[in-house]
């Protein structure tokens, strides 16, 4: 046996350490599948919250599209679903920013958050 063998015995059995290590991640497979499990339980509620969303978005989109002419940025209705759609989801870019006076208060009402009242609730 060459002496230098004795280095790569050390190296492999540090290698086999490893595959214990990986072992011990077998607790996480069971949260894991349990959170898969919640999600097809809940894909019917999921895909109807994103319908909605998806309505509400396009239509506001639409709205906020005629209210303001097609100008201040509201070029066109695809323009005004991501203005929507920023601006629901956080209070907006500042790229696109509705300038008559409707249009603020359309914004105004978006920008609320309406789901956090619910969810506050006890």
């Amino acid at each position: 046996m060459a002496p230098d063998a004795q280095a790569l015995i050390v190296i492999r059995a540090v290698r086999l350490l490893r595959i214990y290590r990986i072992l011990k991640l077998y607790h996480f497979v069971r949260a894991g599948k349990l959170l898969v499990l919640a999600l097809r339980r809940s894909a019917l509620k999921i895909l109807i919250f994103m319908m909605f969303i998806v309505i509400l978005v396009t239509m506001l989109g639409s709205l906020m599209y005629v209210i303001e002419h097609g100008q201040n940025g509201f070029y066109s209705i695809p323009l005004s679903i991501y203005w929507a759609v920023i601006t629901l989801t956080t209070v907006g870019y500042g790229d696109i920013v509705p300038l008559t006076d409707l249009g603020k208060f359309i914004a105004s009402f978006i920008m609320k958050p309406i789901f956090a009242a619910s969810a506050t609730k006890d």
